[in-house]
């Protein structure tokens, strides 16, 4: 019986030292999304993030999927359209199942419109009303 409680324990010590290695290096991307989410006029501390992130994955070779479009997309968002096409390109050769719409965001950053409006980052929605609000 003891023999048995101390196999068990034994593989169960085993099995908690095993976990499967990461494919990508997500960084703080979850973080700094939340953080952007919660506060958006910190966009500035999240295009940093990103940089960081992208430098840090590049280093390992773990690049994840959307982060050049997104890095992409924060630099389109921030006026900075050529800039933002050459992530698009990364992206779009990183990944190229991406390339239909990495296509689409390369000719929005390469067509000039100076009417375009800044846009921002979604707004957390609304709690749903309660039995109270009824």
């Amino acid at each position: 019986m003891r023999y048995a409680i101390l196999l068990v324990a034994g593989a169960a010590i085993a099995l908690i030292g095993c976990k499967p290695p990461t494919i990508y290096d997500w960084g703080n991307y979850e973080g700094s999304l939340y953080t952007l989410m919660k506060n958006p006029t910190s966009m500035e501390k999240y295009g940093k993030s990103l940089v960081s992130l992208i430098q840090d994955a590049e280093g390992s070779g773990r690049v994840p999927p959307g982060i050049y479009a997104e890095y992409g997309y924060f630099l389109y968002v921030t006026n900075q359209p050529g800039e933002a096409v050459k992530y698009f390109e990364k992206e779009k050769q990183r990944w190229p199942e991406s390339a239909r719409l990495m296509d689409k965001m390369i000719s929005n950053g390469r067509s000039p419109n100076p009417n375009r409006a800044t846009p921002t980052p979604p707004a957390v929605p609304a709690a749903a009303p309660g039995k109270d609000s009824l």
